[in-house]
């Protein structure tokens, strides 16, 4: 009926679309942040594997303080100053052994697993070189894999559904309609007749209220698909902000090896 149902169908579908976007935007940030409290995890295990390794050192220059103290070549107060940091670097120990009970705790939830089940991370894979390919082809992947850039795909169909059914007033309406029927006493005895008709209708609306309808979904498709393209730019950005601290991070790693 004059475009009136393909309007329908197209915003049926860009709704569905939609949905299906932040039902995907859902399941991603609950992957995102198992992945964050995860690696959180990580750091804090190696962090504490740190922190005893600087305990041990520290309990071993107390040891040797003390004995210089005895020795007559060191005052009370070193001691104290290597008492102090031991004492600091415990502190610390107890912290971290908190902030690993939480963490652990967040994780679980989020696995759906008893808040106190013991969780042992296996620790990360080793850092390769491999090449990430160029942004291009990052930005094609991103794009298409990224829900809130589908829910804005989703808002411009919806937004060109509605200009459509705006538009419509001014479409004509075409119904077709036919019938047969059978009449007579007996079943036998009986004559048919059969009726088609048709029918055109044309609304010459004259109305202002009706351009503004236009112009207002018009409006809304041009701010949806400026909306989406600034979607698009953030996401390119995100991409392009992950690979540089990539990059940075394979440095540092390099480094670090060089260093121990």
């Amino acid at each position: 009926a004059g475009g009136r149902t393909p309007g329908a169908q197209a915003e049926a579908a860009a709704r569905r679309a939609l949905a299906q976007a932040d039902a995907d935007a859902a399941a991603l940030e609950i992957l995102l942040n198992v992945s964050r409290t995860y690696g959180g995890l990580i750091s804090l295990q190696a962090s504490a594997r740190a922190v005893d390794a600087a305990i041990d050192a520290a309990a071993e220059d107390l040891r040797r303080a003390e004995r210089r103290r005895d020795a007559g070549t060191v005052t009370d107060a070193d001691v104290l100053a290597v008492s102090v940091h031991l004492s600091d670097l415990r502190q610390r120990r107890l912290q971290l052994d908190a902030d690993r009970a939480a963490a652990a705790a967040q994780l679980n939830r989020l696995m759906g697993n008893a808040i106190d089940a013991p969780v042992e991370p296996a620790g990360l894979a080793p850092v390769t070189s491999a090449d990430l390919g160029n942004l291009a082809s990052l930005f094609a992947e991103a794009e298409a894999a990224r829900p809130d850039l589908r829910r804005a795909d989703a808002h411009v169909r919806l937004a060109d559904a509605a200009g459509r059914q705006a538009r419509s007033v001014w479409w004509p309406t075409v119904a077709a309609q036919a019938g047969v029927e059978w009449n007579g006493v007996t079943f036998g005895d009986r004559s048919r007749a059969w009726v088609v008709g048709g029918e055109l209708r044309w609304s010459l609306s004259l109305s202002n209220a009706d351009r503004a309808r236009i112009a207002a979904a018009r409006a809304a498709r041009t701010a949806a698909t400026l909306a989406r393209d600034d979607v698009r730019a953030a996401v390119q950005v995100d991409v392009l902000t992950v690979v540089r601290r990539l990059e940075a991070a394979r440095a540092r790693v390099t480094v670090g090896a060089e260093a121990m």
